[in-house]
């Protein structure tokens, strides 16, 4: 069976939300061993994008990938079945049928995909996952392990991975590496990992200004070519500057010099048809002409304004800094087994962690070691006999994932979450991009 020239393509798509144009006539083509990575600020259309190539590719990206494997199963079941009852008339075509989807079944991994999906919930630190458990009861991490573990053995021609990192601790990054190395098909890849994307992706689609610019050599030819084209845009904007105060300013000084020459007069004596009145401005008027025409054809064609460097300055109303060389501890964990009902993993602590003002941890760990239990500690979410903590403090919490999504608007969410009026919290949002 030939391969198909391309596994997805777009054609003058545009995407709108309300009145946001998402993407604006964009066209793409997905070879069938392509790799490409698509990058672009946050709310930029990635995320659109993946869902335009998934329902673009109905027959070989659908939303549900392990669903394709157990529908032809269930086929196989049937067809199976069909040929103990069947008359001899229909035997050949039934055959055929079961040849065919056979065909196809090895052909996405079917007959090996258990014990592949067993492999890689393993790998993603599933393995000892309660298959009865319901999904509502997994943590954000692990939804999206689990997600990424059966898209992975789905056996798809064309795989989409949006953001397929954030949940993965460095061994499960380094697992899901090698099995893209070995994923011979086509591959998009949504991610704000730099490492990670410099190490796999062949081709770059960055989204800007609702269209798609693609880059070739991986992220380091992106980079070279980013490079590039800023200084071309920075070097057309201050030509265009250039060239329009030299236009402006050729105005105003023909405009100048036109008022001070002075007009020519007939003098007695050589009667009045015999003296040509000579041009009162010596050409300056075909010159502010010609600069009005070339200064309007600049303004109607402005060069592109090169982007501000980004800057990062919010603020951020944090409390005072402690005066004495030794503050008193804000947060106290004491040493031993911390009983928390519910909680799994048990962590038990064998030295005394204090946090103090100014201080800057990083809590590491592989997936299921228990760092979300520890913030819950930390935050007093879940209660324990070694915990002590200041009367005085003010605990914030970035969450996983929300629990619910709030009816408001942004401004408002963000004004209430941090005791703003809403005409102030919208300046300062805008400060966080």
């Amino acid at each position: 069976m030939s391969r198909p020239s391309s596994t997805a393509s777009l054609r003058e798509l545009t995407v709108t939300f309300a009145d946001r144009t998402v993407l604006d006539r964009v066209d793409l083509v997905v070879g069938p061993q392509d790799r490409i990575a698509v990058i672009g600020d946050n709310g930029s259309g990635k995320s659109t994008l993946l869902s335009v190539l998934a329902d673009a590719t109905v027959s070989k990206a659908v939303d549900h990938l392990l669903h394709d494997i157990r529908t032809l199963e269930r086929a196989i079941t049937e067809v199976t079945g069909a040929l103990d009852v069947a008359p001899a008339a229909e035997l050949p075509s039934l055959l055929d049928q079961l040849s065919e989807l056979n065909d196809v079944f090895e052909s996405r991994g079917g007959p090996t995909l258990d014990r592949r999906l067993d492999a890689a919930l393993d790998q993603l630190g599933l393995g000892a996952l309660d298959r009865a458990r319901p999904v509502a009861e997994l943590s954000g991490g692990e939804r999206a392990r689990l997600s990424l573990a059966a898209a992975l053995c789905s056996g798809a021609d064309l795989l989409l991975l949006d953001e397929p990192t954030n949940d993965l601790d460095e061994d499960a990054v380094r697992w899901l590496e090698r099995q893209l190395d070995t994923h011979r098909d086509a591959l998009i890849v949504v991610t704000h990992d730099r490492s990670f994307l410099d190490r796999f992706a062949r081709d770059i689609i960055e989204i800007r200004d609702a269209h798609l610019h693609r880059y070739g050599d991986g992220y380091r030819g992106y980079l070279r070519a980013r490079d590039a084209e800023r200084l071309r845009i920075r070097r057309e904007y201050e030509l265009w500057c250039t060239e329009l105060a030299r236009a402006d300013k050729l105005v105003v000084t023909n405009a100048l010099l036109s008022s001070e020459i002075p007009r020519s007069r007939e003098k007695p004596g050589f009667g009045h048809g015999a003296f040509r009145t000579r041009s009162a401005d010596h050409g300056a008027t075909g010159r502010i002409r010609q600069a009005k025409a070339r200064a309007s054809q600049l303004r109607s064609a402005p060069a592109e304004v090169p982007a501000d460097p980004l800057s990062f300055t919010p603020d951020m109303g944090g409390a005072e800094p402690a005066d004495s060389d030794n503050p008193m501890p804000l947060v106290t964990l004491l040493p031993g087994h911390l009983e928390l009902p519910g909680a799994v993993p048990p962590l038990y602590l064998d030295s005394t962690l204090e946090i103090c003002p100014g201080d800057r941890w990083l809590v590491t760990g592989p997936n299921g070691a228990g760092k979300s239990t520890l913030l819950r500690v930390l935050a007093g979410e879940l209660a324990t006999g070694h915990r002590g903590a200041s009367e005085e403090l003010r605990v914030s919490w970035l969450r996983q994932t929300l629990s619910s999504v709030p009816e408001e608007t942004t401004v408002e969410v963000f004004a209430q979450s941090t005791g703003m009026y809403p005409d102030d919290a919208e300046p300062s949002l805008g400060q966080l991009g």
